[in-house]
């Protein structure tokens, strides 16, 4: 399939920076993974003050995120512009002014120590990723946005790192500990239904492909850059998340539609306790004990 260049007018996959992804370039507000998660975890106005074209409020940057930003780009070779401050921590004035200025010029700044860490990882990600997919990373779509219409309403999706076949997405996530078993709870937590997301953008524009994909998130230590490991979602877990952002996107219709954004039924809600708290039989065994 073509990559196409902004403005974005159509359905298709197209190739724009992360400044334009995340402002939304479509011709009307549209629908991403972030904003439906919103929408499945809290309301339709919770979605509408998270949303860039709506209401939303600048995103606060941590160190940690531009840890992970700073190895994603250097490991794909595409996406933020990254440098070193030669600074231990933000205390002083004129790190926190470099810093601030570094970043209002669109370019990721990051402390000498941190900077370190990055430089030992991104090697190991980019070998990671190239295992993953059987290429070369310059083979591969990197930092791709899928820009789809369902109806009236549009959706859109931005995949680290896929196949030109677009049947295997591969995305890259740092992390403090990459156990098989703590990091697949995160995955089944955290990323399960934007496995299931992507997959819906691209089912849209790419009908073919659809039920033949596969998504693997590769989990780096970041204090142990050679932890990797490869992770996956089973066919029950991709379909529970499936009907979830299926749900979101419904949702989505019928506000964008209606333009209304309601919060939460007032009620009044019914509070109740859990069983054992009224477990009079237990508490007066406990009594009898003392």
């Amino acid at each position: 399939m073509k990559i196409l260049a902004p403005p974005v007018e159509a359905p298709g996959l197209y190739d724009l920076t992360s400044e334009e992804y995340h402002a939304d370039p479509c011709p009307i507000p549209s629908l991403n993974h972030t904003v439906a998660r919103i929408l499945h975890e809290q309301t339709p106005l919770h979605a509408f003050n998270a949303h860039p074209r709506l209401g939303a409020e600048k995103v606060k940057r941590e160190r940690i995120m531009d840890i992970g930003t700073a190895v994603h780009a250097l490991a794909i070779g595409k996406g933020a512009k990254i440098t070193r401050l030669n600074f231990k921590d933000y205390r002083t004035k004129a790190a926190q002014e470099t810093r601030d200025a570094l970043m209002a010029s669109g370019v990721t700044p990051l402390l000498s120590d941190d900077y370190d860490t990055v430089e030992s990882m991104w090697p190991q990600m980019r070998a990671a990723i190239e295992d993953v997919a059987g290429a070369k990373i310059e083979t591969l779509h990197r930092e791709i946005s899928a820009i789809a219409k369902q109806g009236d309403y549009w959706s859109r999706s931005m995949i680290d790192v896929m196949t030109p076949d677009l049947r295997l997405l591969i995305d890259a996530k740092t992390t403090a500990t990459a156990n098989p078993e703590r990091f697949g709870k995160s995955v089944m937590n955290y990323y399960a239904t934007a496995v299931a997301f992507y997959f819906q953008t691209l089912d849209l524009i790419d009908p073919k492909g659809k039920g033949k994909r596969r998504f693997i998130f590769i989990a780096q230590e970041r204090d142990c850059p050679e932890a990797i490991t490869y992770h996956e979602l089973d066919h029950s877990a991709l379909t529970y998340a499936d009907n979830l952002m299926q749900r979101a996107r419904l949702r989505w219709a019928m506000c964008q539609a209606s333009n209304t954004w309601p919060a939460y039924d007032r009620g009044p809600h019914i509070v109740y306790p859990n069983p054992w708290d009224i477990d009079v039989d237990g508490a007066e065994q406990i009594s009898a004990s003392e």
